[in-house]
């Protein structure tokens, strides 16, 4: 069985968005929620500051390889342009795109929270502090539109097994769902990961192959 440079590319790229996804959740602790004294907070991101910085910076390569895992996808996706619309691809590459941006929301009022509390500014560190607890929608608005798409691209198209089409479905209604939003949220890697999987283990497509033999 054959599969395409992309397919195994995307694959590398998913698994290794993963690993720095699951690597940064581990080493960091729980940051301080929104209605916590701002002498806390200060304390929290002046006793974490490099641990922190340094999980800034994972955060930014894991959302490039986001990108990447997402480009790999959406071409995956496209494949099969005499079977679904063209739209679901683009959908769920968008989705990819939002949430790299959630990643570099997220990166930016955390590093300004370490700047702010090294300052001892109060007032910044409060209202910082608030809109770093107000990121998650941002992530689960990109969250659901990619999965969402790419399962109904899935089951249209045969693009992926469809255990794994339906779970996408699930997981990208449970990521505008309220509290289901934290199970969509700390899935997704594993998602990204047996999509990833699924597709290199495919057999490339017919035209693909002819294409690759010229």
């Amino acid at each position: 069985m054959r599969t395409s440079g992309t397919d195994r590319s995307t694959a590398i790229a998913g698994t290794a968005f993963a690993a720095l996804f699951v690597g940064v959740f581990a080493m960091g602790g729980e940051a301080p929620e929104e209605t916590v004294p701002a002498a806390e907070v200060i304390a929290y991101y002046n006793e974490h500051a490099s641990q922190l910085r340094l999980g800034g910076y994972v955060m930014l390569a894991a959302a490039v390889l986001l990108l990447f895992f997402a480009g790999g996808l959406r071409s995956a996706l496209t494949r099969h342009r005499g079977t679904t619309d063209d739209r679901l691809s683009v959908v769920a590459f968008g989705g990819a795109v939002v949430y790299a941006v959630g990643h570099g929301v997220m990166v930016v009022s955390s590093m300004a929270l370490v700047a702010a509390a090294d300052t001892g500014n109060a007032d910044a560190v409060t209202a910082l502090n608030v809109l770093d607890n107000k990121t998650f929608p941002l992530f689960m608005v990109g969250l659901s539109a990619m999965m969402l798409a790419t399962g109904l691209c899935a089951l249209q198209a045969a693009v992926l097994p469809r255990w794994l089409a339906w779970t996408s479905i699930v997981l990208g209604v449970l990521a505008v769902a309220g509290p289901g939003g934290y199970a969509a949220f700390f899935g997704f890697p594993f998602w990204v990961v047996a999509v990833g999987v699924s597709l290199a283990r495919q057999q490339a497509p017919a035209e693909v192959r002819h294409d690759a033999l010229r």
